[in-house]
């Protein structure tokens, strides 16, 4: 297989979706309910923030505009990223005027590592290094879900921050798909930056918005139920999101890619198959969830089981949706999806804790949410994008 080929960024992402499922049982074994429940509050912010690290000047590098400015967007990229996470760091002592989580300290480390990968897999991408990629995207993925528990069998008295340290550590490997031929100036970096302000001024609100969409449950949670809970959410979400990264990310990418050279009944029987396979999909998490696992998953199996029950059809509505909103992001009225989500972000939230605060309440005001968000986020895309095909 040659390396400009894709096939490499499938394999590893298969693969990588392999090690996260069969990872889930030997994470509720060995470490508690409360601190796999502080990992997915530490995971929840730093995947809202995180793919803020370089403000989306990374997307500069694989875009047209970008062309012919290699050097310079890698440059403005980078120094975004040094910029903010200095800044995080001299926030840090602020924090002990405060009563916050022990992950706090790690978190201006992990933006940085973050940001590095992301900025280190754009710039493989933009020279066609699928191979080198799917390779380091397999490294991450083994050492932040392999290593640690690994680290906690053999040392009984681990914290749950080597689950994060093991991440940031993954994540740091990506340094070696960074170009190396060339020192380049600030000034370079700064001159990019003032004359490419599109990126930030568009791409940031809406991939702060997105994952604060995503991550909604969680924040409201943290805020209203015990770790527990939170842990048994993470464990729920590994194989309630298999599906989406199985079957609905690569049919969304795959219809950004044909969309606009599509006829309408080609795009409709695609949308058909994705649907059956989601619902298979999802039909036989249901079913596992169904049995008794508590040998395998621990005293927490009971609450992960209620989570997968009443979150399946809003994950299922959401892998629906996602390959019709890259299809929408395409089109001039992407700013309608926009606005779905900024409408819903407060509505959701209200419809949590409306039925009164206890966790099956929250359940059940969460299922109708996100039902109605993607719902809606799905008639208008399919309404809008279907228009635009013959």
């Amino acid at each position: 297989m040659s390396q400009d080929s894709s096939f490499w960024l499938v394999a590893a992402s298969i693969l990588s979706l392999l090690l996260g499922v069969a990872s889930v049982p030997f994470l509720s074994r060995y470490f508690s309910g409360e601190e796999l429940g502080l990992y997915q509050e530490f995971l929840s912010y730093g995947l809202i923030f995180g793919p803020l690290a370089c403000l989306r000047y990374e997307t500069s590098i694989v875009s047209e505009e970008g062309a012919g400015f290699f050097y310079e967007a890698y440059a403005g990229a980078a120094f975004v990223m040094a910029v903010l996470c200095g800044l995080l760091i001299l926030l840090l002592p602020v924090g002990f005027f405060f009563e916050l989580p022990s992950w706090v300290a790690s978190f201006p480390i992990f933006i940085f590592s973050y940001g590095l990968m992301i900025l280190a897999s754009a710039i493989a991408l933009r020279e066609k290094k699928f191979r080198s990629l799917g390779i380091y995207k397999v490294i991450y993925f083994s050492i932040y879900m392999v290593a640690p528990i690994g680290f906690r069998i053999g040392f009984d008295e681990s914290s749950y921050m080597w689950l994060i340290w093991f991440m940031i550590l993954g994540q740091l490997c990506f340094v070696f798909l960074l170009p190396r031929s060339r020192v380049i100036s600030i000034k370079l970096a700064t001159d990019f930056i003032r004359n490419n302000q599109s990126f930030f001024i568009t791409l940031t609100p809406l991939t702060l918005l997105s994952g604060l969409t995503v991550q909604l449950p969680v924040l409201f949670m943290s805020l209203h139920f015990d770790y527990r809970y939170l842990g048994a959410y993470l464990i729920a979400s590994r194989f309630l999101n298999l599906p989406i990264s199985l079957v609905a990310t690569p049919a969304g990418q795959y219809f950004q890619s044909v969309y606009l050279n599509s006829g309408r009944l080609h795009l409709r029987k695609m949308l058909l198959a994705c649907l059956m396979a989601v619902f298979l999909l999802y039909g036989a998490i249901l079913l596992l969830s169904v049995l008794d696992l508590s040998r395998y998953f621990g005293a927490e199996w009971r609450l992960i089981q209620e989570i997968v029950w009443f979150l399946s059809i809003a994950k299922i509505l959401q892998a629906i949706n996602l390959p019709l909103a890259n299809m929408l992001a395409l089109i001039k009225t992407r700013r309608v999806g926009l606005g779905i989500v900024i409408l819903f972000l407060p509505v959701r939230w209200v419809l949590m804790g409306l039925l009164g605060p206890g966790w099956e309440e929250f359940l059940i005001g969460t299922l109708v949410g996100t039902a109605l968000f993607y719902i809606t986020y799905s008639y208008f895309s399919y309404r809008f994008t279907i228009a635009e095909v013959k």
